[in-house]
């Protein structure tokens, strides 16, 4: 229990970083467009729980496992 809330912890330590800097851009440039400034926020959501997937994909599927040679 404690391993999957450090995960969760960290995943959402990500990503209101990630919140906090795309929003300071979008202030910034001074973005008006509410569609991409939605679009930036939830890209930000989503960004690390797709690195997290692909990590573990990596880890238990490495590429040695695709090769298209036959043996």
């Amino acid at each position: 229990m404690a391993f999957w809330l450090i995960l969760i912890v960290i995943y959402g330590a990500v990503t209101v970083f990630a919140l906090y800097m795309t929003y300071q851009e979008q202030r910034r440039h001074e973005h008006q467009s509410l569609g991409i400034n939605l679009m930036g926020y939830v890209l930000c959501t989503l960004w690390p729980l797709l690195g997290a997937v692909m990590l573990v994909l990596v880890r238990y599927h490495p590429a040695e496992a695709y090769s298209s040679e036959s043996d």
